[in-house]
C-alpha cells in the first residue's frame, strides 16, 4: 500500500499582500521574547501586531483575489477571532509588554498563528521588524 505523499511546499511569496500576511502571522506566532524584540520602545506596543495582521488580512481577502483553501480560511478566521475577543477598552490590560509574556490569551494567539502558518505551508521565522517601526514627530 502506497503512502499518500505530502504536498510539495509552495515557494514563499517574496513581496505583496500575501508575503505581508505571512510576516504578520510570523510575528504573532513567535515566542514572547522574540515578539518583544520586534517592537521598538517608541511604538504603541503589542497592539502593533494586531493592527498589522488586520491590515494584511483585509488586503489579502479584499475582492477574493487570493485563492485559499477552506483550511487556510478557517486558520485565519481563528487568529482574527482571538484578536477580536482580545480587543476593546475592557481588554486594554492585554495589550502591554507584560501581558504579551504572561497572559494565556497571547499563548492561545501564538498557537493559532502557528497553525495558520502550517495551513499555508509557511515556516516560522522572525519577520522583518520594519512593519512595526513607526516614527513619532
Amino acid at each position: 500500500m502506497k503512502r499518500p505523499r505530502k504536498p510539495e511546499p509552495r515557494p514563499e511569496p517574496e513581496d505583496g499582500p500575501v508575503a505581508r500576511l505571512r510576516d504578520a502571522l510570523r510575528a504573532l506566532a513567535l515566542p514572547a521574547e522574540a515578539q518583544k524584540g520586534l517592537l521598538p520602545s517608541f511604538t504603541g506596543g503589542p497592539d502593533e501586531f494586531a493592527l498589522h495582521f488586520d491590515q494584511e488580512l483585509r488586503a489579502v481577502t479584499a475582492g477574493g483575489a487570493v485563492r485559499m483553501s477552506p483550511a487556510q480560511r478557517r486558520a485565519l478566521q481563528a487568529v482574527d477571532g482571538l484578536l477580536d475577543r482580545m480587543s476593546g477598552q475592557e481588554n486594554a490590560h492585554l495589550w502591554t509588554a507584560r501581558a504579551l509574556v504572561s497572559r494565556r490569551e497571547w499563548t492561545r494567539l501564538r498557537r493559532a498563528a502557528r497553525e495558520a502558518l502550517e495551513a499555508f505551508g509557511w515556516r516560522l521565522e522572525v519577520p522583518p521588524a520594519k512593519p512595526f517601526e513607526h516614527i513619532e514627530w
